[in-house]
C-alpha cells in the first residue's frame, strides 16, 4: 500500500495498524486486512518476524521531540477468495499486488522490512508460490 500519512508517506508498506489492548498478532492481521482492503475472507498462516523502523518526523511531533518508531510484526495472510475487489480505506492512495520474489519486491519501492519478510517466508516455506 502506498500510505498517505506520516511518518511513511510514499512508502510502499503492507496492510497494518496499531494493535489492540489483548489483540494477537493474528487478529490484527485479519482486522486490519479487512479494514484496509475490504477483504474479508482471510486467514493468518505464519508470523514472518518483526521489524523496527524509526523515522525521523512524524506527525506526533512536538518542539522538544521528533520522530517515531514503529513495531512491525508481519503475518503471512492467505486470501481465501480468488478476484475480490480491493476497496482501500483513507489511509491509503493506491495499491499493487507485489511478487514473492524479494528482488522485485526492491525494485518496487517496497519497504526494507517488506523484502525482508519476502526472503523468510522463502527460508520457511521454499516452495512457498501462491
Amino acid at each position: 500500500w502506498d500510505t498517505d500519512t506520516e511518518p511513511a508517506k510514499g512508502l510502499w508498506w503492507l496492510p497494518g495498524g496499531r494493535l489492540l489492548k489483548g489483540e494477537t498478532f493474528f487478529a490484527a492481521a485479519t482486522r486490519k486486512t479487512i479494514q484496509e482492503t475490504g477483504l474479508s475472507k482471510v486467514k493468518p498462516i505464519q508470523v514472518l518476524g518483526v521489524w523496527n523502523t524509526f523515522f525521523p518526523t512524524s506527525h506526533w511531533d512536538t518542539d522538544t521531540e521528533k520522530g517515531t518508531q514503529t513495531v512491525n510484526p508481519i503475518v503471512l495472510v492467505e486470501l481465501e477468495e480468488e478476484g475480490a475487489d480491493i476497496k482501500l480505506d483513507d489511509t491509503s492512495e493506491e495499491w499493487k499486488w507485489v511478487g514473492l520474489d524479494p528482488d522485485e519486491a526492491a525494485k518496487e519501492n517496497a519497504d526494507r522490512y517488506c523484502v525482508e519478510a519476502l526472503l523468510r517466508l522463502r527460508a520457511w516455506n521454499p516452495g512457498y508460490n501462491r
